[in-house]
């Protein structure tokens, strides 16, 4: 299997992709990316073709974790006080946005084709999911628990 996966490697199928997450306010309080600080871009990157991102090969996956904290939910211990300039209630939003949705954040992604030099954007709207932890992939669990010692 060595020589399967090493030779996966070899073939790119995407280069510059980049991921973008917006989450949803009406069911995320606040969010964490864990992991990746060195490789951030700024926000108008995203669209920017002639930003450099990461590429991908054949038979590769990408695992970005983010901790969030849910609507209504504490986002800590109480050794940080509320916010004093920021509206947290009642805060006007854009006419997009659907308080009653079941969506939990949008996932988009830019990427070129091996050969290309423009970029495809891609939107994946994701809904919540209560699984137990038991139930997610092998990936996941691990990936969760080296996240954890960070």
């Amino acid at each position: 299997t060595m020589v399967c996966e090493f030779a996966g490697t070899l073939f790119t199928i995407a280069k510059d992709v980049k991921f973008q997450l917006e989450f949803n306010p009406a069911r995320v309080k606040a969010y964490r990316l864990i992991g990746y600080e060195n490789r951030l871009l700024n926000d108008e990157d995203f669209n920017n073709d002639k930003k450099d991102a990461g590429d991908i090969g054949a038979g590769h996956t990408v695992t970005a974790l983010y901790e969030i904290v849910p609507v209504g939910e504490s986002s800590g211990d109480g050794k940080v006080d509320a916010l004093k300039y920021q509206k947290t209630e009642n805060t006007v939003q854009s006419p997009k946005a659907d308080n009653n949705s079941n969506e939990l954040l949008t996932l988009k992604i830019r990427y070129k084709k091996p050969d290309g030099d423009v970029s495809t954007k891609e939107e994946f709207p994701l809904t919540q999911q209560n699984t137990s932890f038991e139930n997610t992939s092998e990936s996941f669990r691990f990936s969760s628990a080296v996240a954890n010692t960070i």
